[in-house]
């Protein structure tokens, strides 16, 4: 019997080593992403607002240019132009801004980007037994600012695989958040072949490998189910639950 317990108690703590292990290596990730994000901003992004501004110096010393000089200048604009919007996209998704503003916020911005980009209408429904705003009295919910992100991560990768993948119309994001657990569920109706928890390090699945060391490092659990309607295959969901880690 007290062998027994033992062998339980050794476990648990393997268990918990590898669960902070897996945190201490998730959070040095966010730190680095964070650090790329600053230096991205602050040398490429004012070089290319002083690149823009001697583009608009040259064109006024330029009254009188011909079309192919005119032409030439309007192509470097928009050249600048370009660049400085991937380079703003990259710094989002390096760290996104909107985490500031809380979880529901960046969850938001990121579906009506998505579906902005992809084409494909993506449906958000975020829910707590609680008020999120309502700190006082469900302290429990005030979720731990990591854990946060890595939720945001995960929904990122998943509709990222979606886009890629599924060849889908319609999509959704559902997370559910009560006082000690959360459940993240993501939709669509595209193609069910696809065996996206079967990815190894290495592969063209690398994203999903990141997002499962994700759900490690928080203690969750991940499974996909393929939709039914009418007896046909309808689309998959991917089903997350873990528990919720106040700050």
């Amino acid at each position: 019997m007290r062998l027994t317990a033992w062998v339980n108690t050794n476990e648990k703590a393997k268990l918990e080593m590898k669960r902070e292990t897996a945190q201490t290596a998730a959070k040095a990730r966010e730190a680095e992403r964070l650090r790329i994000a600053q230096d991205l901003h602050d040398a490429f992004g004012g070089n290319l607002t002083a690149a823009a501004l001697l583009l608009v110096k040259i064109s006024h010393e330029i009254p009188a240019a011909t079309p192919e000089q005119a032409h030439t200048l309007l192509q470097l604009r928009e050249l600048i132009s370009d660049s400085k919007h991937q380079l703003q996209q990259v710094i989002f998704d390096l760290r996104p801004p909107e985490l500031s503003q809380g979880l529901e916020s960046a969850l938001k911005n990121l579906c009506e980007k998505w579906q902005a980009y992809t084409g494909i209408v993506c449906h958000l429904e975020f829910s707590t037994e609680q008020s999120l705003s309502n700190q006082e009295t469900s302290p429990a919910l005030q979720m731990h600012p990591e854990q946060a992100l890595a939720l945001y991560r995960i929904v990122q990768e998943g509709l990222h695989n979606i886009a890629q993948h599924a060849k889908a119309a319609h999509a959704s994001v559902e997370l559910r958040l009560a006082d000690n657990s959360i459940a993240l569920k993501i939709t669509d109706n595209g193609a069910t072949a696809v065996k996206p928890c079967s990815s190894k390090p290495g592969t063209k699945g690398q994203g999903l490998h990141g997002m499962q060391e994700r759900i490690n490092a928080w203690g969750g659990e991940l499974h996909w189910e393929v939709l039914q309607q009418d007896g046909r295959d309808s689309g998959k969901a991917l089903c997350l639950s873990m528990p919720l880690q106040p700050a």
